[in-house]
């Protein structure tokens, strides 16, 4: 028995909206192109774009994945770049949205930057704005 999911959402879910392959594409995109400047010697990919033109076609499409992109590229093009205030601002404007939170933690627990309090904080603004957390705490 095969259960139609359109009745129940009101909208194909099996068919991801034309936005998300396109973010998707680029995101894939975006990380050939970082390879490949990060490694000048080797001669693959020789059609492939500049990294910022692909960050600004995610940009175009979803301004928050747009700048996580602008981010994590710049984290890992220079090393002493320190992702803070666009994270920060990020998480700010899109409270809801996870993958900020989880590059921010990321980028606390594993960089040279170690800081472990910063990312206990992080942990506790996502708990806090969590549906879930939010869920449990209107029924007490």
């Amino acid at each position: 028995m095969q259960i139609n999911l359109k009745y129940f959402t009101g909208k194909d879910i099996t068919k991801p909206e034309k936005s998300s392959y396109e973010v998707e594409i680029n995101w894939m995109y975006l990380i050939i192109s970082i390879y490949v400047l990060t490694n000048p010697d080797q001669n693959i990919f020789s059609l492939i774009s500049d990294p910022r033109f692909y960050i600004k076609k995610i940009r175009d499409i979803d301004p928050y994945l747009g700048y996580l992109a602008y981010a994590k590229y710049n984290v890992i093009i220079n090393e002493s770049f320190n992702p803070d205030s666009i994270l920060v601002e990020i998480i700010d404007k899109y409270p809801k949205r996870i993958e900020a939170y989880l590059y921010y933690w990321s980028y606390l627990t594993k960089s040279k930057n170690k800081d472990y309090s910063k990312a206990f904080i992080l942990s506790e603004i996502f708990l806090k704005n969590s549906p879930q957390y939010q869920f449990e705490h209107n029924i007490y």
